[in-house]
């Protein structure tokens, strides 16, 4: 065989050596950019299932760090009328106790209502909407400690028809909720938040709740009356008494404002212990 013939099928044998390594090279790349692009469509999903369980009733915001800017999604504002027409307004918030998930407030906002409805939340994209939806749901009335429950599991898969959306709020667990034993370490002027609906305002055209900040006026006592300073007006009742620290603790729910001497008194309000919360929900 002549030179020129072997350095020619030299020259073929690399070629093809050549196109067989940039094939493999091409192969392995496309594998590893398919597997890039998998990895990154895996994420994409559980990012986006993530925000689903974030929006569901029993996921969204569990053990939350209740910061005082998502305060704003604990309450929700009730309103209604009594048996002579007339429009009643005040606070609820929502709690996670034993998974079960229950809108609290006072007794005497709802003990009266012939009709109800709540101002409740649900997300569409990056969007929060708000709606009034009316409540029709049993509601366990506690007048002994003004503490109303209402079990919400219904109403949450009923919304969630009628508006495609589940609702969206924040939760206070049970571990948010001062315990009767760790009240005693509650001193006087304490300082707490209120989250709520005073005279039925919000905040905004978002019309979130209003948070006022007042101080414990008296140190925490198992009695009827405990006293905070506080603006607390109608539609105050029923409104998450938080104590401020590095995650905010439920202490009470407001019940009412002292008004033996308007003038004088008008920033004293009375709350009921929250831990009685924990107790009714045991039974």
């Amino acid at each position: 065989m002549k030179k020129t013939d072997l350095l020619e099928n030299k020259l073929k044998t690399k070629g093809i050596l050549a196109f067989l390594i940039i094939i493999s090279v091409i192969a392995l790349l496309c594998s590893l950019l398919i597997k890039r692009g998998s990895d990154i469509a895996n994420n994409e999903v559980n990012r986006y299932l993530s925000e689903i369980s974030q929006q569901t009733s029993y996921k969204v915001n569990q053990g939350i760090d209740m910061n005082i800017d998502k305060l704003k999604y604990l309450t929700t504002k009730i309103e209604g009328r009594d048996e002579d027409g007339a429009i009643i307004t005040g606070t609820g918030f929502f709690v996670r106790i034993n998974d079960a998930v229950y809108i609290v407030t006072a007794s005497h906002v709802t003990e009266n209502l012939k009709e109800m409805k709540l101002s409740l939340r649900y997300k569409v994209g990056e969007h929060i909407a708000l709606i009034d939806y009316p409540c029709s749901e049993f509601r366990l009335s506690v007048p002994e400690y003004d503490i109303a429950l209402i079990p919400i599991a219904d109403m949450q898969n009923e919304f969630k028809e009628v508006t495609g959306y589940p609702m969206y709020f924040g939760c206070l667990t049970a571990e948010r909720i001062l315990k009767k034993e760790e009240l005693l370490n509650v001193e006087t002027l304490s300082e707490v938040v209120m989250v709520g609906y005073p005279s039925g305002i919000t905040s905004s055209i978002w019309k979130y709740p209003i948070v006022q900040k007042g101080t414990l006026a008296s140190a925490p006592c198992e009695c009827s009356e405990n006293y905070v300073n506080i603006s607390a007006v109608g539609g105050s009742s029923g409104s998450p008494l938080l104590l401020l620290g590095e995650t905010p603790q439920l202490i009470g729910i407001m019940s009412q404002t002292v008004l033996e001497n308007p003038i004088s008194s008008a920033n004293i309000g009375i709350y009921t212990q929250g831990y009685h919360i924990l107790e009714l929900c045991k039974k």
